[in-house]
């Protein structure tokens, strides 16, 4: 792991000289012990901006490790050097002719068996750790889960407005408007009243089931927008 100094801190490079050449890739478990190390340091001295930097560059870490993991037990049956190190009365013990055959396509599927059962979890990770980083930099950033709220307001009105029968208009935009602000803040007090009133300008004659899914949706969207918010705020101004 290497460093740089520069007049707002240090930025941190854990790239090798193996493929892949990524900033925050790593397959080596010093490193990241290094990192958490660095993070219980700024912990002890109360820099909250250094900790909460560590903690991000501690999950890109992780990721290179919790794949090289699951790499490890996938060729693990074909290392040469633990097939060396095994009691001679195992390979003594190995079958001959078509059986050594058999033998080789068991190793196999447990190879392929080992390498999809165990891919669910480094990519589950490796999706949510992305998310977190483009939709919050890590919880560091209350303008990036803004920005990315009014777009999928803007994104899920204009989808709403693909099933209502009405022509674009002042009164049909802000009909819209006012429909996925309603299903976006569900917990509103006047949100009730406002969806009701939507409605009966855009769907006369009854929300379709389509409109109902992708109510859903937006609500989830907004539900993890928003709280993604509140965390960045918390983070920021989070006192003792």
């Amino acid at each position: 792991m290497t460093s740089a100094e520069s007049d707002s801190g240090a930025t941190f490079s854990l790239r090798g000289t193996a493929w892949p050449r990524w900033r925050y890739w790593t397959t080596q478990t010093a490193s990241a012990t290094r990192v958490r190390r660095l993070r219980k340091l700024a912990s002890d001295i109360r820099a909250e901006d250094a900790e909460r930097d560590l903690l991000a560059l501690a999950r890109m870490v992780g990721l290179g490790i919790e794949w090289s993991m699951w790499w490890a037990d996938v060729v693990r049956p074909w290392d040469a050097h633990h097939r060396m190190v095994r009691p001679t009365a195992v390979d003594a013990a190995r079958p001959e002719g078509w059986r050594r055959g058999l033998f080789w396509l068991r190793r196999l599927a447990t190879c392929v068996w080992l390498a999809l059962r165990g891919v669910g979890r480094p990519a589950v990770w490796t999706v949510l750790t992305l998310f977190y980083r483009v939709l919050s930099d890590f919880g560091r950033s209350v303008v990036l889960p803004t920005l990315w709220l009014v777009v999928s307001l803007i994104a899920f009105g204009v989808w709403y407005g693909t099933y209502t029968p009405l022509a674009l208009s002042p009164k049909t935009a802000k009909a819209l408007a006012t429909f996925t602000l309603a299903n976006s803040i569900p917990f509103a007090g006047s949100s009730r009243k406002a969806f009701e009133d939507s409605v009966a300008v855009l769907f006369s004659s009854g929300i379709p089931n389509t409109v109902h899914i992708v109510g859903l949706l937006n609500g989830l969207v907004s539900a993890v927008l928003l709280f993604l918010i509140i965390l960045a705020v918390r983070n920021r101004f989070r006192i003792g």
